[in-house]
Order: C-alpha cells, then structure tokens, then sequence
C-alpha cells in the first residue's frame, strides 16, 4: 500500500467521524447474505432475522429492523447486534467498522463529500455492495471452521457425532453449538442458492451494484461462483462491476484465471492463517508448498485494476507463527491486508491463553513490528498493533473456561485426522503442554 493509500485510509477515519461516532456504512450500503440465505448488515453482525424477517426475499433491506439499527447508529447508541464491534473498539483495537469505514471507496462512495454522503446514502439507503457467502461448498476444513462454512466438518461431524457430543466432555455445550447443533439446519438450507426467487432478486440487484465480495465456502469449487461471474460477463456488467473474493489458494491456475478477466476491479483475498506444517495443522487438507506456488500465478496478475493480498486470522494455533507469517508477506513481496481475530469458537480466541504464552507471543511480534517496521504499511501496523493489545488484555475467566475445551477439541481432531499437534506446532505445543491438565 502507497503512502497515498494510507492518507486516504487516514481521511475516511476522520470523515466517519462527522457522521457518528458509532456510524459504519453497512446497513446502509451493504447485504451480507449468509451461507444458508440469511442476511445480515455484514459478516460478523448478529442481527441475524431482524425483526423476524432477516431472509434476504422476506424484505429485508426495508424492515424495520435494519431501520432501527441504522438510525441507532446515527444516533450515537450502541446497538447489540455490533457486539463484536464494541468489544475490540472497548480494549482500544481497530474493529471491522474502523477498518472498513477507511475502505469506502470500495463502495465507490470515495468521491462523496459528507454532505453528499448524508444525502445520497443516509437519507436514501440503496444497496452498492452484496457480500456473499456461497452455500458451506469447501476443499478444506479449517481448525476453527464449523458446518456452515466447510461441507468436509459437515460430513465429518456426522460421521463422528459420538465423539463431539459425548457426555464425558467438560466442554460439550460448546461444541454442541459450534459442531452439532447447526447441522440440520445446514442441510436445511445450504442450497438456497436454487431458490428461484432468491436468484431473481439477486440478478435484477447485480447491474445497480459497485461491488460484489464472495466467500465460502471455497469459492472456486463451488459452481455458484462460477454461475455469478457467467451473469456479469453474459449481462456486460462486469466491466462496471468491482469483484472480490476469498479463497484458500489451492484450485487457483491460469486457466481460471480468465473468468476474472473483464472486471472494472478485482481483489483476490488468499487465506493463510501460517507457515509451512502450521498453516497445514490449522487449514486440514491444504498443502503449503501447493499454496505458495499458486500465491505466484495470482501475483503475475497483480497490476493497479488486480488486487492480491491476504487477510489472515490469529487465534491460538498460529499467535506464535505471526511473526513468520508477516515475514513471509514482506519477503514474497505480498500484501498482508490486515489481522483479523478469531472470535468464535472461544476456544480459539487468543483470549483464553495462559499470561506466560501471551506474554512471549507479545514479546515475538514486538521483535518482529521492530525489525520490519519501516517496511509494515498503515493497515498492516494496526493489525499488529490490534493483536498486541488483545494480547495485554488480561482475562483469567475465559483462559480457565475455555482452555480445557482448546485441549480436547485438538485431541478430537488429531484422532479423527490423523495430525499432530506436537509434531506439526511444536513450539506452542512445547509451551502450552503443562497446563493441559
């Protein structure tokens, strides 16, 4: 990113600003629509079925709800379903709504002033931007991934239900509601995108659109994508449309490659949560050495109109690899978008970690900010400096509550799939390995 970017970024900051000090452009920009059809103001909003009409074909974008959630917003409160939000901006970390308020351009909305703006989108909400998730369709089945998101934990949760919900697991609440207890619904709904009328509303949306965001899923396994990219070139639509998508990295060649041809702007987000046998404990079925050849093919496109970057998670499997993980980036000449948070499934969340690991994770990225700090662009640097404060936090409650259940969830998978964690994350195994009671 160019120092010009980082000033834009810096311009947006304080233009949101003027608006509301709670305002984020969503709800009145934006539909996230989920993997079974369900939509929300975006991908980590709990507002799922606002006022009972959350289905994308139920009227949605003109419910009362999401009309309330907008002008609480305006207004200064902070509404409940931003919960996530509220939590990260509370510990003084750069939430989704900050770092996406400095991304509106990708709305196509950069050119506004405020006034305009309050004008154009306030007053009249129109829908620039979709945000798709394509059914749970994936090649890979990620440690912190669910049924909604990966068809392989769908299957392999109902072959091995005995193992996630036995009774003897201290933590079986919590994989009941993160592994079992959305898989009827998950079958339920996973084919939404067949629905005629939800394909209607969609393709007479897709011309009056600046920008379309996919993930999955893994989008390009998934012939739903496929069917999208179809429309846009079909409808010649594509050449006013921005497409962005987020993919695993291991089915991208150059013959795919020509689907995105045409495009007004396209930005490929690779997921890469680590390096080397991490990244392949974390991403099951992904291969390393596969995904950096491929991160090569999409870089020979990168160019002002092709965007490459990745926006990786941290949790507790990689918090000690993120250091080699940034490195990795800067050495391959790749960007690093920002660093996200794993929030769910707890047990995931950095937050239950022993102080000690915390400490020499905190320790380890310092170094690593240090070293490279004349090399971290503006997003990238409030990614880490985002992560170091969550590493500060001190939370005793979470570590004793949710520890445990990090301990034999990894247990579960590592028989199931045959990994290991000693053998493949040997460094935070060796330091995490005593407080395994």
């Amino acid at each position: 990113m160019s120092e010009q970017e980082d000033n834009q970024d810096l311009q947006y900051l304080k233009w949101q600003d003027k608006i509301s000090k709670t305002f984020c452009h969503f709800p009145f920009t934006t539909s996230y629509i989920g993997s079974g059809g369900e939509a929300d103001p975006c991908c980590i909003s709990e507002h799922h079925r606002i006022n009972d009409i959350g289905w994308f074909t139920n009227g949605y974008w003109e419910s009362p709800g999401l009309e309330k959630l907008r002008q609480n917003l305006l207004n200064g409160k902070k509404d409940p379903g931003c919960r996530r939000c509220w939590i990260d901006e509370s510990k003084g970390m750069m939430s989704k709504r900050i770092l996406d308020q400095a991304k509106v351009p990708s709305a196509n909305l950069e050119n506004l002033t405020v006034e305009q703006f309050k004008e154009q989108v306030i007053k009249k909400p129109k829908i620039r931007w979709i945000d798709f998730q394509l059914a749970n369709l994936c090649n890979l089945a990620c440690r912190m991934c669910n049924p909604w998101n990966s068809s392989i934990i769908e299957e392999e949760a109902l072959e091995h239900i005995d193992k996630f919900s036995n009774d003897k697991l201290k933590g079986k609440e919590l994989f009941h509601k993160n592994i079992i207890k959305p898989l009827p619904r998950v079958k339920e709904v996973k084919d939404y995108w067949k629905d005629p009328e939800f394909r209607r509303q969609i393709e007479e949306l897709l011309p009056q659109l600046d920008a379309i965001t996919v993930s999955g899923g893994e989008p390009t396994v998934n012939k739903y994508f496929s069917e999208i990219l179809d429309f846009c070139k079909r409808e010649g639509i594509d050449k006013n449309m921005i497409l962005k998508f987020t993919t695993n990295g291991m089915q991208i060649n150059r013959k795919y490659m020509e689907k995105l041809d045409g495009f007004k702007k396209v930005e490929v987000k690779i997921s890469m949560d680590g390096t080397g046998s991490v990244y392949e404990y974390i991403r099951w079925k992904g291969v390393w050495e596969t995904l950096h050849e491929n991160r090569k093919i999409l870089e020979e496109y990168r160019s002002d109109r092709f965007k490459v970057n990745s926006d990786p998670t941290y949790q507790v499997l990689n918090i000690l690899n993120i250091p080699n993980l940034i490195e990795y980036h800067l050495e391959n000449d790749m960007d690093l978008a920002n660093l996200n948070p794993v929030h769910e499934p707890e047990y995931h969340a950095i937050s239950c970690l022993p102080k000690e690991i915390r400490e020499l994770a905190w320790n380890k990225l310092d170094k690593c900010r240090e070293r490279n700090k004349d090399s971290l662009h503006y997003n990238l640097k409030m990614g880490v400096n985002n992560v170091l404060k969550y590493l500060e936090a001190d939370r005793p409650n979470e570590e004793k509550k949710y520890l445990p259940m990090f301990f034999e969830h990894t247990k579960i998978l590592d028989q199931i799939r045959g990994q290991s964690f000693e053998k493949q994350v040997p460094e935070l195994y060796n330091v995490l390995k005593k407080y395994d009671h």
